[in-house]
């Protein structure tokens, strides 16, 4: 398994940067770097300013469809969460879709590293992003149906899973601007 570590992320240019995100303080920003690693092999983001890792289940004969997990608080979002100590993103990942949505892909190679998020908090720290500088990853999963279990055990977060057409997805209020800009890039014409 490679990684992406700071320094990669520190020589490219971001796709995109977001400015006024919600959920971080102000003067935060969030740049958003696409990747294309298609060098072969798996890749991970190194560990040390990782943050949380989400995955994009996408779904249907077409591949036209994804799987969201549905949020007691914060309804329909991309499966994903906070990174636990010595996990890496791809184990954090499979973790938070098998809990969040009962998917559980049967290796990691199922799992493809699309994206990563570079978080600016505004110079400080907090809880949730205990550097001023942390990263989010992103993946992409090609489930089949019969990878979806029971989620017999019901989350205290999640209700749920559903599987809706992507066109809808980006049109959902509580689908934050980082994944609809993944998601954009993911389903380009």
């Amino acid at each position: 398994m490679r990684l992406v570590t700071k320094n990669f992320l520190d020589s490219l240019t971001p796709n995109k940067t977001i400015r006024g995100v919600t959920w971080l303080p102000e003067g935060s920003h969030v740049d958003i770097f696409i990747l294309n690693l298609d060098e072969g092999g798996q890749f991970d983001v190194e560990t040390t300013l990782l943050t949380s890792a989400h995955v994009f289940p996408v779904m249907g004969t077409r591949r036209d469809k994804i799987a969201l997990t549905n949020h007691t608080i914060r309804g329909l979002q991309i499966p994903g969460g906070r990174v636990e100590k010595g996990e890496s993103g791809v184990h954090c990942a499979r973790r938070e879709l098998r809990e969040e949505t009962g998917i559980t892909l049967k290796d990691d190679a199922h799992l493809t590293l699309v994206a990563v998020a570079r978080i600016f908090s505004g110079g400080t720290s907090n809880d949730r992003y205990p550097h001023p500088y942390s990263l989010m990853a992103f993946f992409h999963c090609t489930p089949d149906y019969d990878d979806i279990g029971d989620l017999s055990a019901p989350s205290t977060e999640c209700r749920g899973m559903s599987i809706l057409d992507v066109e809808y997805v980006l049109d959902i209020p509580s689908i934050g601007d980082v994944e609809k800009t993944m998601l954009n890039h993911m389903f380009q014409p």
